[in-house]
């Protein structure tokens, strides 16, 4: 262990190398530097919202650039993001917030004919604890607008002396993932700063990643393998590029594959490192 946190892991990154691009989604291109500071800022406006270091928060977004500032923002802040899967409804949700005994909930608006704003309304009298919805998209009733608090404008002073005091411990819980599901509903697996960080390490090394390793999320970033296993975290601790594919069509998927030049690894050196 490097007693390193998650952020903190994206921060040493971004110190070696801030222009390199980090992440990829369309024509969207993010900088190492921009990662930071957009999630730092976010991360200011969920304090503002009263999230504070330990709340649990299930997160339910597809892959897209909300997802990773959201994840790191909340982790910045020593919150606990539960990764949830976009195609998780009303059981699923109200189980998770129970059993995590989520403080907020982040959601899209919609993707397709389902709309996650109504869902949000409709487990709420189930789940206590949840005080506030944040949604990527426009916010129904009582909910607040997550594009919204990351496009807002912040100078670095300002976010330096809002975060300062918020360090999280890197030997605390930074991420709920989700088990299978296979017998029952989900159950939570609790992974700390230190040990997830390690995993990413491990993974990354064991995949060959490097500076110039570009990764492709095309299953959820809330799983493991997408996540960490060695996934966003395992490129983002080497320095290379993240690109999310928008589905799983084998044209398009391909179509990336040729244009942004992703790095092909071998299953076979990742055995045994990850249950994925």
């Amino acid at each position: 262990w490097e007693g390193v946190t998650i952020p903190q892991l994206l921060e040493r990154s971004a110190a070696r190398h801030p222009q390199k691009t980090a992440l990829v989604c369309g024509e969207l291109r993010l900088s190492y530097s921009d990662l930071v500071t957009g999630s730092r800022r976010l991360a200011c406006g969920f304090l503002d919202a009263g999230i504070r270091a330990l709340d649990r928060v299930v997160l339910q977004l597809p892959n897209g650039p909300e997802f990773v500032l959201a994840y790191f923002a909340l982790t910045r802040i020593g919150a606990i993001p539960v990764t949830a899967l976009r195609a998780h409804r009303h059981s699923e949700i109200r189980h998770f917030l129970k059993a995590s005994g989520a403080t907020a909930y982040v959601i899209p608006d919609r993707i397709g004919n389902f709309d996650y704003r109504d869902m949000a309304h409709e487990v709420r009298n189930d789940a206590p604890a949840l005080r506030h919805v944040f949604v990527a998209g426009e916010p129904g009733p009582g909910q607040i607008d997550l594009r919204a608090m990351i496009a807002a404008a912040m100078p670095d002073e300002a976010v330096a002396a809002a975060l300062a005091g918020h360090d999280p411990n890197p030997a605390e819980v930074t991420t709920m993932l989700l088990s299978g599901g296979t017998t029952s509903l989900s159950k939570l697996i609790p992974r700390t700063h230190d040990d997830y960080v390690l995993n990413a390490r491990l993974c990354g090394r064991a995949g060959g990643f490097d500076e110039d390793t570009v990764f492709m999320a095309i299953l959820p970033l809330g799983h493991n393998y997408n996540l960490a296993s060695p996934g966003m975290l395992g490129t983002f601790y080497y320095g290379g590029t993240v690109v999310l594919a928008a589905s799983g069509d084998a044209a398009e998927v391909f179509s990336l594959v040729q244009r942004e030049r992703v790095t092909v690894i071998d299953p076979k050196s990742l055995s045994g490192l990850t249950a994925d």
